[in-house]
């Protein structure tokens, strides 16, 4: 427990060097309101298709309160997310993908995100069953977690938060 809780400070943010580095998980705007949430890896900043293809201009805001500009370089509709680039390099915390293997059942996977506006919220469940495409999971998110890591316990990201069913089990599509 002690891990995940120093993994999620990292992630955020409030653990790193002594120089301020933004965390790695960001909030996707118009620049006005919160469309849903990204994450930010040595390929680009990552968020689901369906968040980004909303919007005329892409805003990324880091929670050190910098905020860039960014363009898709990469969609996968089928797997409902984009790899975007920004117009500046920010300084940030990265994640890294896990895309060669899969999670098991009842493997724990947590994700962190902006559904509360640029209030950051973690959710911690297992995979309660996965099929070609995607991941169920059993915690329940709300809106604006759309384009959040789903991160498995050795800190890699698995897949990209993309919906919930009438259910209340959360969907992450496989990378």
């Amino acid at each position: 427990m002690k891990m995940l809780i120093v993994l999620l400070m990292m992630l955020m943010g409030f653990i790193g060097s002594s120089q301020k580095k933004a965390g790695a998980i960001v909030v996707i705007s118009n620049g006005n309101r919160l469309v849903g949430t990204g994450f930010v890896t040595p390929e680009g900043v990552i968020t689901a298709l369906h968040v980004a293809e909303r919007l005329d201009t892409i805003c990324v805001l880091y929670d050190n309160g910098l905020w860039a500009t960014a363009h898709v370089i990469e969609s996968y509709p089928d797997k409902d997310y984009v790899i975007m680039e920004t117009d500046f390099v920010i300084d940030s915390e990265e994640l890294i993908l896990e895309k060669e293997k899969d999670l098991n059942i009842y493997d724990t996977v947590f994700t962190i995100g902006h559904p509360a506006a640029y209030e950051y919220m973690h959710y911690k469940g297992y995979v309660h069953k996965q099929n070609e495409v995607e991941y169920f999971i059993s915690f329940n998110v709300s809106g604006g977690i759309s384009g959040a890591p789903l991160i498995g316990a050795d800190g890699k990201v698995y897949g990209v938060m993309t919906r919930i069913t009438r259910f209340g089990v959360s969907l992450a599509n496989k990378l």
